[in-house]
């Protein structure tokens, strides 16, 4: 388990036990400078961390299977204050919300290494002040809950 510590600007990295639900401190890894919200990939092998600072950026992270611990890649541009962030079920695509911008980052995602790739368009529009995301089931469609708008955008994949 991973909580994204805003105001710390790290990750903190729990192991649970499985019969009792207890959780261990595994420890903690640097998450930028405010880091809003993070995404497991469908593999477990990358975690990916939405940075919600002016400037906005994606960590992306390695997560080791056998320990859960998280070593810190490289960071990716998005949009300003970028504040949550999914990864599609079929594992190929990572989109992050920018509340500031007004627009979602779209990233295909290297299935075998986890690395992102910015997309042509890099962003999409969406409504007032985009904040939650959401990628169906079946990875056709991505939902963005627009907070100032009261809306919800929908895009095809």
């Amino acid at each position: 388990m991973y909580v994204a510590n805003y105001v710390e600007g790290t990750v903190s990295e729990y192991a649970r036990n499985e019969a009792s639900g207890e959780l261990t401190v595994l420890g903690t890894t640097e998450g930028g400078g405010n880091p809003h919200d993070l995404a497991i990939s469908p593999d477990g092998a990358s975690v990916y961390v939405a940075d919600s600072t002016e400037s906005g950026e994606v960590l992306e992270m390695t997560r080791n299977t056998a320990t859960g611990l998280l070593t810190a890649l490289t960071t990716i541009e998005a949009g300003e204050f970028t504040e949550c962030i999914a990864v599609s079920p079929d594992g190929d695509s990572v989109y992050a919300t920018n509340e500031r911008s007004g627009n979602v980052s779209q990233y295909s995602r290297n299935t075998s290494t986890g690395a992102l790739t910015v997309l042509t368009p890099a962003t999409i529009a969406t409504g007032l002040t985009p904040e939650g995301i959401a990628v169906s089931p079946d990875s056709g469609s991505v939902y963005v809950a627009n907070h100032e708008s009261g809306s919800v955008s929908q895009y095809s994949r």
